[in-house]
C-alpha cells in the first residue's frame, strides 16, 4: 500500500471518482474501512457491499494521454482469456468513463479472505510454505505459460539496451530466445497461502521462459532460506539456459528500478546473483557491447564485467521505451461492461516478439519497475507511467484484497 497522495486536489478528485464508480456498479462503501491507495494516487480501493454480499472495488485513474492499453486492460484480458483453473479473484464487472483530462475505471471483484504471503514485494522474512502450495505453483506456472497471447509483459528492446547497461553483457548472447506467457509480477506480495491465489494481473503477457520463477527468486534474495527453497522447488524452470536468461532479464529490470530509488537494498544481491549466472554461462567471445554510462573494468567475453559493474548513471537520452508502440486510445466514455466469456482461451499460438519488439514508440521516461508495496491485503497493479526512463513503473495497489 502506498501513502495517501500529498495533493488535496488529487485526493478529492479520486475519492469523488471512487464514489461515482460505486454508484455505477451498484456497490456501497463500508464505513470505517481502510482506503488502499496506489502509487501517486493512481488507484483507490476499498471493501464494499453489494446485493451478493461483500466485494472489492478498485478505482483506477490516469491522464488519458498517458494511458497504456496493455496494462490498463490487463485485468479484463485476464478475466476473458485465462482458464478458470488458474486461481485468482474473479472480476465481476467494470465501468469506464472519462472527463476532459482523465480516464477512469471502476472494477468490482470477488471478495477474498486469504492472506498474501508477504506484505512487500521484497521478501524479508523466511516463509514456510506447504508441499501442496509448491505443487499448485508448479502446475499453475505451466498452465499460464501455455496461454496463447500477443501481449507483452517485457519489451525486448528494453532488454537490448538495459542488459549491456546494467550487466555489461549483451541481451542476445545468453540463454535461448523462447518466450512464453507469464503473470509478470510473481512475488510473495501477490501470492496467497495456504491455498494458492494469484493477484495482480495487469501486466501479464509474453516474457522470457521462466520469467515468473525468476521474479519470485529475485525478490527473495534478501532471505537466503526462502531463495534457496524457491531455487529448489522451481528448479525445472530456473536450472535451464532459458531460466537463467529470464533471471538476467528480471535482475536487469530490478537494477534499473533500484537506480530509480525503488528497493535499492536489493541491488547488491542482484549483482551477486547475476555474476554467478554469468560465470556459469559466459557469453561468446566477441565485440564488447558496452552501453553509454558503463565504466571500465576487466571485460569478460563480449562485454561482461568482472570485478566492477557498469555505472547505472548516464542513462542514454534515447533508451528504448517500455511503452513502445502502444496506442494512446482511451475507453469509451460511460461504457458499462459485464464480463463476457470470462474464461475462454482464444485459439491460435502466441506470437514471439523479435529482438526489437513490435511496439517501438517515441521516448518515454521510465518508471522504475519497482513493483508495488502491498499491505498484506493483496496485489498491486500498474496503470499509468511517467518518469525518467524506459521501464514500466511501480504497480499501483491493484486489487489489494483485504484480509
Amino acid at each position: 500500500m502506498w501513502p495517501i497522495p500529498d495533493s488535496p486536489a488529487l485526493v478529492q478528485r479520486v475519492r469523488e471518482a471512487y464514489y461515482a464508480a460505486c454508484t455505477a456498479l451498484d456497490a456501497a462503501p463500508i464505513p470505517d474501512t481502510n482506503e488502499v491507495w496506489g502509487w501517486q494516487g493512481r488507484t483507490l480501493s476499498k471493501t464494499v457491499t453489494t446485493v451478493q454480499g461483500r466485494a472489492w472495488l478498485r478505482l483506477a485513474s490516469t491522464e488519458t494521454s498517458q494511458l497504456i492499453n496493455t496494462f490498463w486492460n490487463g485485468t479484463i484480458d485476464a478475466q476473458r482469456r485465462l482458464p478458470s483453473t488458474i486461481p485468482r479473484p474473479q472480476l465481476r464487472r467494470w465501468h469506464d468513463w472519462a472527463d476532459s483530462q482523465h480516464s477512469y475505471r471502476g472494477e468490482l471483484y470477488d471478495y477474498i479472505t486469504t492472506n498474501t504471503i508477504s506484505t512487500h514485494a521484497v521478501a524479508t522474512t523466511p516463509t514456510d510454505l506447504p508441499t501442496s502450495w509448491w505443487n499448485a505453483t508448479r502446475k499453475v506456472l505451466d498452465e499460464i505459460a501455455a496461454v496463447p497471447t500477443t501481449r507483452l509483459t517485457v519489451q525486448p528492446a528494453f532488454l537490448t539496451w538495459a542488459m549491456p547497461h546494467y550487466l555489461g553483457t549483451p541481451a542476445d548472447q545468453h540463454g535461448n530466445s523462447s518466450w512464453t506467457t507469464a503473470h509478470g509480477d510473481f512475488h510473495l506480495a501477490n501470492l496467497c497461502a495456504p491455498d494458492l491465489t494469484i493477484l495482480d494481473w495487469e501486466g501479464w503477457g509474453l516474457a522470457p521462459s521462466g520469467y515468473d520463477a525468476a521474479t519470485l527468486h529475485s525478490y527473495s534474495l534478501l532471505t537466503p532460506q526462502t531463495a534457496h527453497q524457491i531455487n529448489t522447488e522451481l528448479a525445472h524452470q530456473l536450472h535451464t539456459p532459458a531460466g537463467q536468461y529470464a533471471e538476467l532479464a528480471v535482475i536487469t529490470e530490478l537494477l534499473h528500478a533500484a537506480n530509480q530509488g525503488i528497493n535499492p537494498a536489493l541491488a547488491p544481491s542482484l549483482r551477486s546473483r547475476a555474476t554467478k549466472i554469468l560465470d556459469r554461462n559466459p557469453a561468446p567471445t566477441g565485440r564488447c557491447h558496452h552501453a553509454a554510462g558503463a565504466v571500465g573494468g576487466r571485460l569478460r567475453h563480449g562485454g561482461a564485467v568482472r570485478g566492477r559493474w557498469p555505472d547505472p548513471g548516464g542513462t542514454p537520452a534515447r533508451a528504448p521505451s517500455r511503452r513502445a508502440g502502444q496506442a494512446a486510445g482511451h475507453p469509451a466514455v460511460g461504457r458499462h461492461e459485464p464480463v463476457e466469456d470470462a474464461c475462454a482461451v482464444p485459439g491460435g499460438a502466441g506470437r514471439r516478439p523479435g529482438r526489437h519488439g513490435p511496439r517501438l514508440h517515441q521516448r518515454l521516461a521510465p518508471h522504475p519497475r519497482g513493483r508495488h508495496q502491498a499491505d498484506g491485503r493483496g496485489q498491486a497493479g500498474h496503470l499509468a507511467r511517467r518518469g525518467p526512463g524506459p521501464v514500466r513503473g511501480p504497480r499501483d495497489d491493484g486489487v489489494a484484497h483485504p484480509r
